[in-house]
């Protein structure tokens, strides 16, 4: 990473400020986080995994962080914690085990890498990015959500690195992968990035979202008004970087910080 990255000049707390103002789905991950909460209520007094009590817990909060990563989340009411139910004062422990299908179970470690991919490959239906917003869940601030969205953000704002941590195919930038890798390094920068503008990490993350969001699309806009109009749906590959007809995303990303 060199210090000329938009990532570090001009991915600034204000500009995070103002990207996170256009995010609309917090009610959503207000439910994941009070799930997740119950979660640890239920699985924190010497319960076994798949104890009735911890079983719905766990399936609340699965269920919960698989509505969210829907493209159109399903509204419902906010949940609300029993009157009983107190914070862990110190947050939550480092290690949970969890229930799995056929009475079996596993546990999950904070900073282990292997129990977090063994989680991902032990609910069906799951992939990297679900996984990564269940492991938010349970430990926010430890953990960041990775999305395509996000992760391209990430790119365009210091292609370089992502370049030398060999993120990147050779063609455009569609299709990037959101896998175990890319969540490595995303993961690191967001929460580094976060500790240095004394943010919350998922105030950056939701940035990110936000911020592809305004360049892909300007970017896309652009192509369509060379072309004369035409459905973004047909829009091709389009350059991370300039080319004799294209801008490049990069640009876009710079442009759309510079129009907060």
């Amino acid at each position: 990473m060199t210090d000329t990255s938009l990532w570090e000049t001009k991915f600034d707390a204000q500009a995070i400020k103002k990207l996170n103002e256009a995010f609309t789905e917090d009610d959503a991950w207000l439910s994941i986080n009070t799930a997740a909460e119950s979660f640890w209520a239920a699985s924190s007094v010497d319960k076994p995994p798949h104890d009735p009590d911890v079983m719905r817990a766990w399936h609340l909060l699965v269920f919960s962080v698989g509505n969210f990563k829907r493209q159109t989340p399903i509204t419902v009411p906010l949940l609300s914690h029993p009157e009983s139910w107190e914070p862990e004062k110190d947050g939550p422990p480092e290690k949970v085990t969890v229930p799995l299908m056929h009475g079996e179970s596993m546990e999950i470690d904070v900073t282990d890498r292997r129990t977090w991919i063994g989680l991902e490959n032990s609910i069906k239906g799951f992939g990297v990015a679900t996984t990564s917003t269940l492991l938010s869940a349970l430990w926010p601030g430890r953990h960041v959500i990775i999305d395509i969205r996000d992760l391209r953000a990430a790119i365009g704002l210091d292609y370089e690195a992502a370049w030398e941590a060999q993120l990147l195919r050779a063609s455009g930038r569609r299709g990037e992968p959101v896998n175990w890798n890319s969540y490595y390094w995303l993961q690191e920068r967001v929460t580094t990035k976060a500790k240095k503008l004394g943010l919350e990490p998922v105030k950056v993350e939701r940035a990110l979202f936000i911020l592809d969001r305004l360049a892909d699309g300007a970017q896309a806009d652009a192509w369509r008004a060379k072309q004369g109009g035409g459905s973004r749906r047909k829009v091709p590959e389009l350059p991370w970087t300039e080319t004799e007809t294209d801008l490049g995303y990069v640009h876009y990303v710079a442009q759309a910080i510079d129009n907060l």
